[in-house]
C-alpha cells in the first residue's frame, strides 16, 4: 500500500485504485496469516489471532470516537 501511495503522490486514489489496494491488502493479510499459522504451534496461533482481534476491535473503537 505504501508503494502505491508513493507512486500516486498527492493525488487521491480513484475508486478502481481503492478497490485494487483493498484486494491487495486482503491477499497480503491472508498470505501473512498462512505464514504465521505454519510457524506457530496451535496454542501460539490461537493466542496470536486473539491479540489480532483485540487490536482490530480497539482500532474500530478509536475510529468511532473520532466521529
Amino acid at each position: 500500500m505504501e508503494t502505491l501511495k508513493k507512486s500516486r503522490g498527492d493525488a487521491k486514489p480513484t475508486d478502481a485504485e481503492r478497490k485494487a489496494m483493498k484486494k491487495q491488502m486482503e491477499e497480503d493479510h491472508k498470505a501473512f496469516d498462512a505464514k504465521m499459522k505454519s510457524i506457530l504451534n496451535a496454542d501460539q496461533y490461537k493466542k496470536w489471532t486473539t491479540i489480532q482481534k483485540e487490536h482490530k476491535d480497539k482500532m474500530k473503537d478509536h475510529r468511532k470516537d473520532k466521529m
